[in-house]
């Protein structure tokens, strides 16, 4: 069954959940897209490729960066 799309070596690979052996495996997964989607929304909004709503409007991709965060500390084990 697939679980979703991954990127690996630049290429997006589907990812089935046969290919992990382990809880772990699929955990270290997880935390490198997270890394990934947090390193590629956090170089986006500084380098003005996305374009934040402005501060006065009710958006909830004014919490994106900090729910990807939150996500991130929760795979690593951080979150309390």
């Amino acid at each position: 069954m697939d679980k979703g799309y991954y990127a690996a070596a630049g290429k997006y690979v589907i990812v089935r959940e046969s290919e992990y052996e382990s809880a772990a495996e699929q955990r270290a997964a997880l935390l490198e897209a997270l890394r990934d989607a947090d390193k590629f929304i956090t170089n986006g909004i500084e380098l003005g490729y996305i374009r934040m709503p402005d501060p006065d409007t009710a958006d909830r991709a004014h919490a994106t960066p900090g729910i990807v965060r939150a996500a991130i500390a929760l795979a690593q084990g951080d979150a309390a």
